[in-house]
């Protein structure tokens, strides 16, 4: 059996609700659209965990938060989960397969994907020389700086479209040898402070944006947490007017990662490696985005929070236009499935 190439594509806060495919009205995401429409469109996926160390710890150990050790973000002072056995990514490395990673990590505070079994590792500190380069011009933020703003760079330039292009890179080499490969994206976007380019801020009318349902909630009867939460972000007083400059550059946000999803994927269709790729889209978790008043993610697990995409084409075995109603925990479903697919038993 010749091992398939498993393309990973994960961003960070992406909602289940904010893609052309899940039906909004306002977001155009083609490429995303049609690797559904090429796949198996999965409607009930959850997240292990709405928080980035956490769910990103979960996919690569396979294991629940309560058993790889890590509960809260690292970079808050809080201890990192000790990662004492072997993860599904070595396992890849053992069968032969190269290993790339590019993006966000956010994994481990010391260790990095290297320590895990990939080959290469091109990541934040590698745009951020790029920009210094680059002399890049400073992004034009609003006077709240987690409501985003607007990236003045060339598209090529931004993060989303200069990492897509050093994963393009990534695969071409790859597939010129005739070992399988293992590639996975990792953007920030469209994790808050969300700042488009103009191009894409320009595709959303923001007087079309309407207040989600629940953004009224008075909490009552619930856990005080959430209400305080508001109070926390300076958020209680915050009108629908207000949030909707976050919600337009969210919005926004999502359909320049839907352009970066597609260089990718035209890519891979042009170097006639997709009949034997699984390419698998997803998020860590959702976003507040204004439901309920609340920005971010913590200490809620309302659906918005947790209920993320997940698509999965692999056109040699997947049939076209599929989907799947059941629930899936997709951090930690995923990790057995690749190994199960490889032909590797899972711990």
């Amino acid at each position: 059996m010749k091992l398939p190439n498993i393309l990973f594509i994960q961003l960070d806060q992406q909602r289940y609700d904010c893609l052309g495919r899940a039906g909004h009205p306002l977001v155009k995401t083609p490429a995303i659209d049609r690797l559904a429409d090429q796949g198996m469109w999965f409607s009930r996926a959850y997240t292990a965990a709405p928080l980035c160390c956490p769910a990103r710890q979960t996919l690569l150990s396979g294991q629940w938060p309560d058993k790889h050790g890590g509960l809260w973000n690292y970079d808050q002072n809080i201890p990192v989960g000790l990662f004492d056995k072997p993860t599904w990514t070595q396992s890849l490395n053992g069968l032969g397969y190269r290993l790339g990673y590019v993006g966000k990590w956010h994994v481990h505070p010391r260790k990095t994907p290297l320590d895990f079994g990939f080959h290469d590792y091109i990541g934040d500190v590698d745009y951020a020389e790029f920009q210094r380069v680059e002399r890049h011009p400073a992004t034009v933020m609003d006077e709240r700086h987690w409501f985003g703003g607007l990236d003045v760079v060339p598209l090529a330039s931004t993060r989303t479209h200069w990492l897509a292009s050093r994963a393009i890179e990534l695969i071409q080499r790859y597939a010129a040898d005739d070992a399988p490969w293992h590639l996975r994206f990792d953007l920030h976007e469209p994790h808050l402070p969300c700042t488009p380019t103009q191009t894409f801020l320009d595709r959303v009318d923001p007087t079309l944006i309407q207040p989600w349902p629940n953004f009224g909630d008075t909490f009552s009867n619930k856990p005080y947490i959430q209400k305080q939460q508001l109070h926390n972000w300076e958020l209680e007083s915050a009108t629908w007017e207000y949030w909707s400059r976050y919600v337009h550059r969210y919005l926004a946000m999502v359909m320049q990662v839907d352009d970066a999803v597609g260089n990718i994927t035209h890519a891979l269709d042009h170097l006639e490696a997709a009949d034997n790729t699984m390419v698998i889209f997803t998020s860590d978790h959702g976003d507040a985005c204004g439901s309920h008043g609340m920005i971010d993610k913590h200490y809620v697990m309302y659906e918005e929070e947790v209920h993320v995409p997940l698509i999965v084409r692999w056109p040699s075995e997947l049939a076209a236009g599929t989907q799947c109603d059941a629930f899936v925990n997709h951090l930690i479903d995923l990790p057995a499935t690749i190994l199960e697919v490889v032909g590797l038993p899972t711990p």
